[in-house]
């Protein structure tokens, strides 16, 4: 899958001490993922998805679930499009049970792309 170098700052995030930063911080990971997305054009936004949900989907902390997920959102409102990115469709199941425990982004990602 090809990086996108505004999603670097993410990637970097998650392979260092990201809950220092956060401890130290907490507007830490909305400060990222403003960086991230108000750099991106509304393709490069639908390309960054698939690229949050690989991130999503390998991922074992909580936290970041819920920051993936709402990085996710932010990104899909910055597409400007509903339609939902191939990445996103063939993991929408095991996205939807990686963000249930945080109801206000699974809603809002269910609205986006009108899915139950």
């Amino acid at each position: 899958m090809k990086s996108t170098s505004n999603i670097e700052p993410l990637r970097i995030a998650l392979a260092s001490d990201w809950q220092t930063a956060f401890a130290r911080d907490e507007w830490f990971f909305v400060r990222l993922m403003d960086e991230v997305v108000s750099r991106l054009s509304p393709a490069d936004a639908f390309a960054a998805i698939d690229e949050v949900v690989s991130l999503l989907i390998h991922e074992s902390e909580g936290t970041l679930h819920y920051y993936c997920g709402a990085l996710m959102l932010e990104l899909a409102r910055r597409s400007d499009t509903t339609e939902m990115p191939l990445g996103l469709r063939n993991h929408w199941e095991a996205v939807g049970q990686l963000v249930r425990d945080y109801p206000d982004v699974a809603e809002q990602l269910k609205l986006w792309y009108r899915r139950r």
